[in-house]
């Protein structure tokens, strides 16, 4: 696998160079650059396999460097088949769009075993329409930084659904997948667990209160002493006894 590395502090270049060499050696490290105006024409020119790509740029962002390769892979059909990995120090905002987009990342300082993972799953390789519906999913994220990310990436058997946050009324767990229950009655499963989605979207006003239940604190509206939530459409949701004075005090602040 062939790899292009963006990354603008010269000693985190060569940190990283040594660490790939130590525990991903099938990758072969084709040019470095250290902003956007000279990453962009040595990814053109070399067509990766994979991009490391830091955030921070002395000339503009990761994410504006991306928006411009997403313009010309219309004209460069090879630069739909390259993997982005991002490389971030403390973005906790962006560390959420990537998660809600499914778009891998390093957090400095880097992991070996994460590093592994990464590379590992860019080997794996995805057909080019669910690479860029990611891809377009996490910049319109990134582009709402000031606000609550607006959309998520779900992991179905067909490939990822990009869905509105806002538009998910519960999700429901069932062994290593997950249900999710949309505003318009319809189901889509994820290959998740409600755990993992339970820490994607609690920022987000959703609220475990059950161990296969994760609901949309605004789609409640009743809360029984029998311990269920009563959802918009009527949907009664139980509520495990240690759930119960967390929600309460939730509710009550609402």
């Amino acid at each position: 696998m062939k790899a292009v590395i963006v990354e603008d502090e010269k000693k985190l270049r060569i940190a990283f160079k040594g660490m790939l060499e130590l525990y991903c050696p099938e990758v072969e490290i084709l040019g470095e650059a250290d902003r956007v105006q000279l990453a962009l024409p040595l990814i053109k020119e070399e067509k990766p396999d994979i991009l490391f790509l830091d955030i921070e740029l002395p000339d503009g962002s990761g994410f504006e460097l991306m928006e411009r390769l997403i313009d010309d892979a219309i004209g460069n059909p090879l630069l739909n088949k390259m993997s982005v990995i991002f490389i971030t120090a403390h973005e906790e905002y962006a560390v959420k769009a990537f998660k809600l987009s499914a778009v891998d990342y390093l957090l400095k300082p880097v992991d070996p075993d994460e590093l592994i993972s990464a590379v590992e799953k860019a080997r794996q390789k995805l057909d080019e329409t669910t690479r860029n519906i990611r891809m377009n999913s996490l910049l319109e994220n990134v582009r709402q930084a000031n606000e609550s990310p607006k959309k998520i990436a779900l992991h179905t058997a067909s490939g990822f659904v990009i869905h509105k946050i806002n538009e998910i009324r519960r999700c429901e767990g069932e062994g290593n997948y997950t249900k999710f229950h949309l505003l318009d009655n319809k189901i889509l499963i994820s290959s998740k667990t409600l755990k993992e989605y339970d820490q994607m979207l609690a920022p987000y006003d959703f609220i475990r209160v059950h161990k296969s239940h994760l609901v949309n604190l605004n789609y409640v509206r009743k809360y029984s002493h029998e311990g269920y939530l009563t959802l918009d459409n009527e949907e009664k949701i139980p509520v495990s006894s240690r759930k119960k004075e967390q929600l309460y005090e939730i509710i009550r602040s609402l």
